[in-house]
């Protein structure tokens, strides 16, 4: 496998998305690309990372290979690249290392070369909900999201993220020392509804503080995230990483109870 990349701000910020919460997972690639399918530390939430061919600047795989990977030190590794900097990675079949290489922009044209040693992951089979369907799916501007999970971290409560159909985003935050609400209307020119069924009139998911941390650094990747609700489904937040969207990165979060949930119960 031979790869360099277009944007090496945006590859770091996939890496730091990847990483958030995760300590290893497995780098799957074929002629078809780079994959990822991992969860968390704790199991709440699904990682999801899909990278055809055509979203590199050159890539080249003439055998599949799994690659485990020890995602805090990448993290590291990639953190010296600066922002017009040449990153490759590299890696011989067989071999127990990846290596990544960072050439400089600058006129010292200088040239990094980091080895990480592989990990043997025995990570269980894992796919995200095949052909799922939803009851609303909305796109938002990144930096809207960012500010709301922003104002909900002042009181440090768990984020109930609403739609109610034709009037209003609603975000809500609750802890012991205070509450949060903000209201934003829709359709508006950073929030748009791009499908819903016929039967939907209202939505509301509650996602835990920590993994709004994880959905922050995540939406970093693209100027827009699509959100999408269905009850019986876990929330999913997607930044598309080329017009195509075919290239994307995905964060299946699972929901937490609400209120309400448990009243009905009782």
């Amino acid at each position: 496998m031979n790869c360099t990349f277009k944007d090496p701000n945006l590859v770091k910020k996939i890496v730091d998305a990847l990483a958030s919460g995760v300590e290893i997972l497995n780098l799957y690639v074929t002629a078809n690309g780079i994959n990822v399918t991992a969860t968390n530390a704790t199991n709440t939430d699904l990682r999801q990372l899909v990278l055809q061919p055509s979203w590199f600047e050159s890539f080249t795989c003439t055998h599949d290979c799994v690659l485990g990977v020890n995602m805090p030190l990448l993290q590291k590794f990639m953190g010296t690249a600066g922002p017009k900097d040449k990153i490759t990675w590299f890696h011989n079949e067989g071999s127990r290392f990846f290596n990544i290489t960072i050439e400089g922009a600058g006129e010292s044209k200088s040239i990094k070369d980091w080895t990480l040693f592989l990990v043997d992951f025995d990570a269980d089979a894992l796919t995200p909900p095949p052909n799922p369907t939803f009851n609303v799916s909305f796109r938002v501007s990144t930096v809207l999201v960012s500010e709301w999970i922003k104002d909900c971290k002042i009181i440090m409560g768990n984020i109930d993220f609403g739609i109610e159909k034709d009037k209003h985003i609603t975000i809500k935050s609750e802890s012991d020392i205070g509450q949060f609400e903000h209201k934003h209307a829709i359709p508006s020119v950073m929030a748009t509804v791009y499908q819903s069924e016929p039967d939907f009139t209202a939505e509301k998911q509650r996602i835990s503080n920590k993994e709004a941390d994880h959905l922050n650094t995540m939406i970093k990747c693209a100027p827009g995230v699509d959100l999408q609700f269905h009850p019986s489904m876990p929330l999913c937040a997607t930044s598309y990483l080329d017009a195509e969207q075919n290239s994307f990165i995905r964060l299946w979060i699972a929901p937490m109870a609400n209120d309400d949930d448990l009243s009905d119960e009782d």
